[in-house]
């Protein structure tokens, strides 16, 4: 008897031919796939923008929960996964997620052929299938830093890799070829994109063209050539080739900086509510609901726990994360009096008026490439003077210091925690490191010591069930 994945494999598509950025909302009866949709180019377009859309949907919820698991907020995290500590829904909810929109994105895969699609002439072959396997790649790289075990248990199982469109449970394999799938993918994903992306010559190019087109524009927003490299850097990372690793990343900084520039003074002073900043992200969801979905559930609430800073600003987590008040990161925090609660808010997702950055959520940004790219440098001074100072200096931090390996791993591990506040990459790089002690979010400054297992999170129920665990 075959055995199928317990997920629910949704079609998704969304509406075409709409103006800027709407063809990234979905709407329920957009997930709707006809046996023709991909008839025409149209379709395909359609399907690829559903699972952008839908990936938008879910991120919110993956902020929220990485993040607390990432130590920032005044909540007791005890990373235990038991039945019974309200894991079970998360679990479940992150697995399907995930595995419905892999298959639909094989199934575009699989509708664009081996070797080329007369239906998808003039570079959108490349472009679309390219987005597709990257998009793969990255979904299945999250689960593995989710579900997978510590890299120094690397030939345990791990997930499966899902490289078919049908339900049929695929067996579960070790994180290594896990690991080597998901790099094998984005380099195809990238030798399919560099023939291709505007990304390479034109940037974000944030307009549609003379006939309203927006597959070839606004490429923070799609899976891009830069971004899919980055990718690359990260995944060489987690197995710990850091020679790829360094390598990839110190190839995206001298590619696409260019078209991907830190902030600047001029640029934050016309753009102060741009608390993002939002020329720097390679990639990013659309989310026009983000100020009601991300800021106001979760971050502007009248709480004492919850995703608020511990204690003051003056003398709360807040004065403790940070090295100076000169760094602009630190200003995103702000002390709130509201129902005679007084706690202290993240700012980054809060409303405004400008659309070019309101709806963004970031999911991988320039300066990630930097502190790769420190990390794997062999030279801690070279580290210093090229990758790691310079992010400090566009953040007005002064310059950072030291003489050996370990006190940059310390320094590179300050940034990550101040650079992806929101972003849910911070528990991943406590868990690449196997750290035995990680900071701890809910007094002013304390630490707590992991274990392995809670670092690992195990399958769910019903995963376990179809494979007789």
């Amino acid at each position: 008897m075959k055995k199928y994945l317990k997920i629910i494999c949704v079609a998704v598509i969304a509406v075409s031919g709409a103006s800027c950025n709407s063809w990234l909302d979905v709407t329920p009866e957009d997930r709707i796939v006809g046996e023709n949709l991909f008839k025409d180019k149209a379709g395909y377009l359609k399907a690829l923008n559903g699972i952008y859309g839908e990936l938008n949907k879910t991120n919110s919820f993956n902020i929220r929960t990485l993040d607390y698991m990432g130590q920032y907020y005044n909540y007791p995290v005890e990373y235990r996964w038991e039945q019974g500590y309200g894991v079970d829904y998360l679990l479940e909810t992150n697995w399907a997620n995930a595995y419905s929109l892999i298959i639909n994105c094989n199934e575009i895969i699989l509708q664009c052929g081996e070797a080329g699609n007369p239906v998808l002439a003039g570079g959108y072959y490349n472009l679309y299938k390219g987005e597709a396997i990257a998009l793969r790649a990255m979904l299945h790289l999250d689960l593995l830093r989710y579900y997978g075990p510590m890299w120094s248990q690397k030939e345990d199982l791990a997930i499966p890799y899902m490289t078919k469109s049908d339900r049929q449970s695929q067996p579960l394999l070790p994180a290594t070829a896990v690991l080597d799938s998901i790099i094998n993918d984005l380099k195809i994903a990238s030798a399919l994109l560099e023939t291709v992306d505007p990304v390479i010559t034109q940037g974000t190019n944030n307009a549609p063209n003379e006939y309203g087109d927006t597959e070839w524009s606004y490429r923070q927003y799609r899976l891009n050539y830069y971004a899919a490299q980055l990718l690359l850097a990260r995944a060489y990372l987690w197995g710990g080739d850091t020679q790829h690793a360094g390598e990839t990343a110190r190839k995206v900084i001298s590619e696409a900086v260019r078209w991907f520039p830190f902030v600047t003074d001029e640029y934050m002073a016309a753009n102060g509510e741009d608390r993002i900043f939002s020329p720097e992200v390679l990639f990013a969801f659309y989310n026009t609901s983000r100020t009601n979905e991300i800021f106001n559930t979760y971050f502007n609430v009248a709480t004492t726990t919850g995703m608020v800073a511990y204690g003051s600003i003056a003398s709360g987590r807040v004065s403790h994360l940070y090295d100076s008040h000169n760094d602009v990161r630190y200003k995103m925090w702000l002390e709130i009096t509201e129902n005679n609660i007084t706690n202290t808010r993240l700012q980054k997702y809060a409303g405004t008026s400008n659309v070019k950055y309101g709806y963004m959520v970031p999911r991988i940004r320039m300066s990630e490439a930097y502190l790769i790219a420190a990390e794997c440098d062999p030279d801690v001074q070279t580290a210093l003077t090229n990758y790691l100072n310079p992010v400090r200096y566009v953040r007005k931090c002064p310059d950072a210091v030291c003489t050996t390996s370990e006190e940059l791993n310390e320094l590179i591990q300050a940034e990550y925690l101040r650079e992806f506040i929101g972003e849910g990459q911070l528990f991943f790089y406590f868990k690449r490191r196997e750290l035995p002690v990680i900071p701890v979010g809910n007094v002013a400054n304390g630490t707590q010591t992991m274990t392995s297992a809670q670092y690992v999170a195990p399958l769910p129920e019903s995963e376990r069930e179809i494979r007789g665990m």
